[in-house]
């Protein structure tokens, strides 16, 4: 079994300082954090289906995870 190695934190203050909260524009960081939200569920294929129907979503396993 590998192991994932992901460095959230230091991520998370790069994504902060570089989209809106250095200058205290949370709408501007808002935004960027709900596209990205997107694109990984996109991209992972982890999308929450249609309508009122919520599909389950798959476990996350070194497989179905790629670097981006």
């Amino acid at each position: 079994m590998s192991t994932v190695v992901f460095a959230a934190l230091q991520l998370a203050n790069e994504q902060r300082s570089a989209y809106g909260l250095r200058s205290n524009d949370f709408t501007r960081y808002r935004k960027h954090c709900a596209n990205r939200t997107h694109r990984l569920r996109s991209t992972l294929k982890m999308t929450h289906g249609k309508g009122r129907d919520f599909k389950k979503l798959p476990p996350i396993t070194p497989e179905n995870t790629k670097d981006l």
